[in-house]
């Protein structure tokens, strides 16, 4: 069931219940002077104090910005203007998504058409590119059947395609970028299952509760609901390292460890998260959460530094015994946690 967020109705003159996150921007924020001098949208609010009816909050669409009262409607995309006794954000916040629904379609190899995707299991062959190229599923970045409502946003396209995803998942684009659904706009082009270029036509935010599903490829992407995109989400900001590259890149290791071990059964946390992508997800949450924007400089370095490595080690094809050494500890340190949980 697709259900649309909609205005709640209260009577003239009540507060409004307004959920209130935990995140927020300071007026000192580049984003927040955007939001006041968008000539298109009036502000409606700067603080909370100019609200009659909900919170103040700064709503973000592509690259507009505008400031306006919540009454309760899509608070799910928004932040809020920090009080003075609220901590500001320092960062983009992670959604609480990293995927699709159940009812998204994919197409497996030797199959006619295509079928949800939460009947997609570890080891499928799915179609990945507009060649007709098929790779396994060797992973689940997300796998939860069971998740709760949650928002996603769905991209209609001219030739009638719906691609319904989180906001952070990424969708490859015609000029060469693949960036997060949130960053898709009226007009940009797309890659079609058939080899052609497709427009998109409207974007919009809706509610699924139908699972959550990130099968992850041999590739980086995938066809989903006969569009092109990407196995992974927008984990750091694009001006440290290109988000595609990055993601695949730190999945290197785990790509090797399954195509020489075979990877036919997962572990997942209580959210549905691989244990292979919670912690990176964990040390990314980490850094960008530090106060310290040298610290976090250092640690993005790290790790484009670490995500070049694994990139290069499997570029190079490196013989048998050479990945068997590498891969040892991640091997040891698996039979370990199973002997510990067995015990």
């Amino acid at each position: 069931e697709i259900i649309e967020s909609s205005s709640s109705s209260e009577e003239e003159g009540t507060m409004v219940d307004v959920p209130v996150r935990s995140d927020c921007v300071e007026t000192s924020n580049p984003d927040y002077a955007m939001a006041l001098s968008n000539e298109d949208k009036e502000p409606e609010c700067k603080m909370n104090s100019g609200c009659s009816i909900g919170k103040c909050r700064l709503a973000t669409s592509g690259d507009e910005k505008w400031m306006l009262c919540d009454e309760g409607n899509y608070f799910d995309f928004w932040k809020s203007v920090c009080d003075e006794d609220e901590v500001p954000i320092r960062q983009p916040v992670f959604p609480i998504g990293m995927c699709f629904p159940g009812t998204s379609r994919v197409t497996i190899h030797g199959k006619e058409g295509t079928i949800p995707m939460s009947e997609l299991r570890l080891g499928d062959s799915i179609l990945v590119d507009t060649n007709g190229t098929y790779e396994k599923v060797y992973t689940f970045g997300h796998y939860s059947p069971d998740a709760p409502k949650a928002p996603f946003v769905k991209i209609m396209t001219h030739n009638g395609s719906e691609l319904t995803l989180s906001e952070s998942h990424m969708i490859k684009t015609v000029d060469s970028r693949t960036i997060p659904a949130s960053q898709i706009l009226k007009g940009d082009s797309i890659y079609h299952v058939s080899g052609n270029t497709d427009v998109v036509v409207s974007t919009k935010t809706i509610r699924v509760q139908k699972g959550m599903y990130a099968p992850f490829t041999a590739s980086g992407y995938l066809i989903v609901d006969d569009i092109l995109v990407s196995n992974y989400v927008a984990l750091i900001p694009e001006e440290k390292a290109p988000h595609q590259w990055i993601a695949h890149a730190f999945n290197a290791p785990h790509r090797m460890y399954c195509n020489y071990f075979g990877c036919m059964t997962e572990r997942y946390n209580e959210e549905g998260i691989s244990q292979f992508v919670a912690k990176p997800l964990a040390i990314s949450k980490w850094i960008l959460n530090q106060k310290s924007e040298f610290i976090t400089n250092i640690c993005f370095a790290l790790i484009v530094m670490l995500c070049g490595f694994f990139s290069l080690l499997e570029q190079l094809q490196c013989n048998t015994t050479t990945i068997l050494i590498i891969l040892l500890p991640f091997v040891a340190a698996n039979l370990y946690r199973r002997r510990q949980k067995s015990s």
